[in-house]
């Protein structure tokens, strides 16, 4: 072996060892071949961590998902990867979750960088790979640590907030903003963890994924969450209108598009909030009665001849709001304001499709209704005063 070989291939052991030592995962992929050249240390430890017994390198790639920071899913001809071989653009810090159909899931922090060949083609990519789960732990002790030292030092109960989301950067974004806010948040990734965290910390506000494992964020809030009273945001990357008129029409607060700037978020939370304060009053304690129509304000039931009657969040809002004036007329203004959040009077779509579908739950005929009349043009009332519950 000549001299200068031997440096070379002393060099590339240098290279190796070092390579090897770093906590930061290098592939070198073969671009033309579509093989693997190289792995180091740390990469095939991140694999070994997500292959299940039997299965190859090849078959790891198939089967992942693969999400952005931003929520957004990518196809497999999206993946950052395929982007650098297919360009020869450089992939710089693009955080990206590897998540499998099991539920495994890591995320990283990769880049890639072409080798081109001398015909200008690319002959190779280096792709590195951080693995941020560390960083994430460390970020949300240190954020738990911040929130429970300004609770003792400032000697009050914070407000509470609820954030759902599977994806971990969302977590740890959101939590900074809220800790940032003055704000408690507590964050889970499961919809499974969503009672007993309401029980046990009595949310002023949830703040909830549209897409969840094995799951869909309306569900949740109208079956899981339930209390009509407590205001929901959806999070989400689908910006389609459809998804958002369906999130509002079952009752969510609000409904915000990620990526979000900080302040757009918390300018969100505090007017829901805020509403929620407006519109807050106790409830009766006896229970409303009206015929065979039963409201146990307690319980937040709604009965017809002593059987259940299912009320979304919003049929139930809108029923509460038409109960506490039981006689009186409501205008539409005044229902869109306290129940839909809006000052939009124009639009009475929403409430009347609304009171279509209670009634439809009540039996009530539209053309002589005996629960919810309506004054064209006005609004609508919860009985009529002629009705003996309303004599004095």
């Amino acid at each position: 072996m000549t001299g200068e070989a031997s440096v070379q291939k002393s060099g590339r052991l240098d290279m190796n060892r070092l390579a090897d030592a770093l906590p930061v995962g290098i592939v070198v992929i073969d671009a033309v071949a579509g093989t693997l050249a190289s792995v180091n240390r740390e990469a095939s430890r991140l694999a070994n961590d997500l292959l299940s017994p039997g299965q190859t390198m090849n078959h790891f790639l198939k089967t992942m998902s693969v999400r952005r920071g931003d929520g957004r899913m990518l196809s497999p001809e999206e993946h950052p990867v395929e982007q650098a071989k297919s360009t020869g653009d450089t992939i710089r810090a693009e955080e990206v979750l590897f998540r499998f159909p099991d539920g495994r899931r890591v995320s990283t922090l990769m880049s890639a960088t072409p080798i081109f060949s001398d015909d200008g083609g690319v002959a190779s990519l280096v792709v590195t790979l951080q693995d941020l789960t560390p960083v994430e732990d460390l970020v949300l002790r240190r954020s738990n640590l911040a929130v429970d030292a300004d609770r003792r030092t400032r000697g009050r109960q914070p407000t509470t907030i609820l954030v759902v989301d599977d994806d971990t950067q969302t977590l740890r974004n959101v939590k900074d903003v809220l800790t940032g806010e003055g704000y408690h948040p507590r964050v889970t990734g499961s919809p499974h963890d969503i009672p007993g965290l309401l029980e046990k910390h009595r949310p002023a506000l949830v703040l909830l994924d549209l897409v969840l494992p094995g799951t869909d964020g309306v569900e949740v809030m109208t079956d899981v969450i339930a209390d009509p009273d407590l205001p929901v945001i959806f999070l989400s990357a689908y910006a389609h209108e459809e998804a958002i008129a369906r999130a509002l029409d079952a009752g969510a607060a609000d409904y915000v598009v990620k990526p979000f700037a900080p302040a757009e978020l918390s300018a969100r939370i505090r007017a829901a909030l805020r509403r929620r304060e407006e519109r807050e009053y106790a409830p009766p304690e006896e229970p409303f009665v009206l015929g065979d129509l039963k409201i146990d304000y307690d319980r937040r039931e709604v009965t017809l001849a002593g059987r259940p009657v299912h009320l979304t969040r919003l049929e139930y809002r809108l029923m509460l709001e038409l109960s506490a004036n039981a006689g009186r007329l409501v205008t539409s203004q005044d229902l869109l304001r306290r129940v839909w959040d809006t000052l939009d009077a124009a639009d009475t779509r929403r409430l009347r499709t609304t009171v279509k579908k209670i009634r439809r739950k009540l039996g009530d005929d539209a053309n002589s209704p005996t629960y919810i009349l309506n004054q064209p043009g006005e609004g609508y009332r919860l009985g009529a005063l002629s009705d003996p519950a309303f004599r004095s």
